[in-house]
């Protein structure tokens, strides 16, 4: 049995900008973050629960941490869908991705899990504003943890245990962040970038071996699939 780990935002769903936008003007509406403060690349876990934590410990916050929590989720969960009633064509699934989802979940010595950096409730409202159907998938989110390693390894845990505890014999990523890279490397798993233009050509550069620019290639995606490897130290 072999196992895939999918990742959502950027991998599956065409969403990235968007939710990069909402996640950081909730934190300026409901935690009144500065501006300069709102990019990926200020903190140290790129997940949800990892920016916020970062934030909230700097210490400039009046409410205590649980209601903290509670109302930046509550914004950008509000965000999110009024901007889905308003422009539902920034929610898009990547080309193909919901079909080769489920094409894999078909085969007999292949299953598929989802590790994603975002909380639950904002995963699950994307991918369904993206008309991908993954019921009954495990996925481990940003209340997991706020380290990308640690959720990547708990969406490989929930799967195993939906094997009946079987051992997997390859276990791949497919992935479009820097972070996802890195995971990689760290858990020495191969990775299947998913990008197009300069997002690709950093995908190359960071070491992954294969990129794909979407999934309506059922060919290319199989042999990426098969030939993956470790995304090489750089």
């Amino acid at each position: 049995m072999n196992l895939i780990v999918f990742d959502i935002d950027g991998t599956l769903t065409d969403t990235s900008a968007v939710d990069e936008e909402l996640y950081f003007a909730a934190l300026r509406e409901a935690w009144k973050v500065e501006p300069e403060q709102c990019a990926w690349g200020a903190f140290e876990n790129v997940t949800d629960s990892g920016v916020a934590e970062e934030i909230f410990a700097r210490g400039a916050l009046e409410w205590p941490r649980e209601e903290a929590l509670r109302r930046l989720h509550q914004r950008f969960i509000y965000l999110m869908k009024k901007e889905h009633a308003a422009n539902p064509a920034r929610f898009n699934e990547v080309r193909g991705a919901g079909a080769a989802v489920e094409g894999l979940r078909r085969r007999p010595n292949w299953t598929v899990s989802l590790a994603t950096g975002c909380w639950r409730d904002s995963a699950r409202f994307k991918l369904w504003a993206s008309r991908i159907s993954l019921g009954g998938i495990p996925m481990a989110c940003a209340e997991d943890s706020i380290r990308r390693v640690e959720i990547v390894k708990d969406s490989i845990r929930r799967a195993k245990e939906l094997a009946d505890g079987q051992e997997f014999d390859r276990v791949v990523m497919f992935g479009d962040g820097d972070w996802d890279v890195r995971a990689a490397r760290e858990l020495g798993l191969p990775l299947v970038g998913v990008g197009s233009g300069a997002r690709a050509e950093k995908l190359r550069a960071l070491g992954v071996s294969h990129v794909l620019e979407d999934y309506s290639l059922p060919a290319k995606t199989e042999e990426a699939l098969k030939e993956a490897q470790v995304p090489a130290a750089v």
